[in-house]
């Protein structure tokens, strides 16, 4: 069943449309770590998404206002994509809590595509997973 989204428009219409019209998808998540999850400075971060998308990892230490943009990864075959997250820096950060989320497709200028680095944490893709709160080792 495909996830539906009631809208509301000015003129007071109902509208429901698929949630992926909304850059959400039940195929496009996280698969691996669960909330409250202790990580490791370095850890593998899995998912599933549609062929054809290059999937990038938003990570957001919740201390601090600045996210970083890991990856990019494409889709395999199988519909699944990994990356290497890392998690702030060696020998600090322990304890510290961080989220995560996954963007397909990052809505960027094409003169300025997406690199890995610091990124808006408000930053988004044609889809968007849900965020999963973490915890470092």
């Amino acid at each position: 069943m495909i996830a539906k989204t009631k809208l509301t428009c000015a003129a007071g219409i109902a509208l429901l449309l698929p949630a992926v019209a909304l850059g959400q998808s039940d195929s496009f998540k996280i698969t691996d770590l669960t909330p409250d999850q202790a990580v490791d400075i370095r850890e593998l971060v899995s998912g599933e998404a549609p062929i054809g998308v290059k999937v990038w990892l938003i990570v957001h230490p919740l201390e601090i206002d600045d996210c970083w943009a890991q990856g990019p990864s494409a889709v395999s075959s199988g519909g699944t994509w990994r990356i290497m997250g890392q998690f702030g820096e060696a020998g600090q950060h322990s304890g510290k809590p961080y989220e995560i989320r996954a963007i397909a497709n990052p809505h960027v200028a094409p003169e300025a595509p997406l690199k890995a680095g610091l990124v808006s944490c408000g930053i988004e893709g044609d889809l968007n997973s849900d965020s999963v709160d973490l915890v470092r080792r």
